[in-house]
């Protein structure tokens, strides 16, 4: 529900040309998500059913390597909205630099709380994931028939972006009293960093001799 009542509501309440540029500018914004969507899925695959501990450390560490460096992306990605959009699809799609910037945000943190949730996929507790999508989903369903005509497009990716980040703050608390662990780091450690620059540079290395 939350990752299509936005284009229904649109669908029946804008027009077909408000639905055509915010559907573009959120199709884009999903190809951000693309790493970490990626993460999410292997780490599930890895350490379904575990029962020693390591998926936490492996979730963790992934949500840390990646959330300030997305987050930090979509933003600089973002502020270029307009011309990005416009650069990619025309002219005409350079209206949707704002929403495109919002939903890039959004994405981000949508993807980062999925990450740090497949712990509770994991180790079987799929119904703390369900709790964390429901209460998010409050925001949007109150709020989105209040949303004004002059800026719909706009305010329904801000809701979007406050459903995220209500998802990603219960995802912290629900670490911290449902599954009584310290809550999740944000910033990577030193020696995650010099792994990740090793890989990096590795990465490099395989690329320029391929080449």
């Amino acid at each position: 529900a939350l990752n299509n009542i936005d284009k229904v509501y649109l669908y029946f309440r804008g027009s077909i040309g408000e639905f055509g540029l915010y559907s573009v500018a959120f199709t884009t914004s999903r190809m951000f998500g693309t790493l970490q969507e990626t993460l999410s899925t292997t780490l599930y695959s890895q350490f379904a059913g575990d029962k020693t501990g390591t998926v936490s450390e492996s979730v963790q560490r992934g949500f840390r390597l990646t959330f300030i460096p997305m987050l930090t992306i979509a933003v600089a990605v973002g502020f270029l909205g307009p011309w990005f959009m416009g650069f990619i699809f025309g002219k005409s799609f350079a209206a949707a630099g704002l929403v495109f910037a919002i939903l890039m945000i959004e994405c981000v943190l949508g993807n980062s709380s999925w990450l740090l949730a497949q712990e509770f996929n994991a180790v079987g507790k799929p119904g703390l994931v369900f709790a964390r999508q429901a209460i998010s989903a409050v925001p949007v369903i109150i709020f989105l028939p209040a949303l004004p005509e002059d800026n719909l497009l706009e305010g329904i990716a801000l809701l979007l972006l406050v459903s995220s980040l209500v998802r990603l703050i219960m995802t912290f608390l629900l670490y911290r009293f449902a599954v009584k662990k310290p809550m999740p780091k944000i910033f990577p450690t030193a020696y995650e960093l010099n792994i990740l620059i090793k890989i990096l540079k590795n990465k490099i290395i395989i690329i320029a001799k391929t080449k």
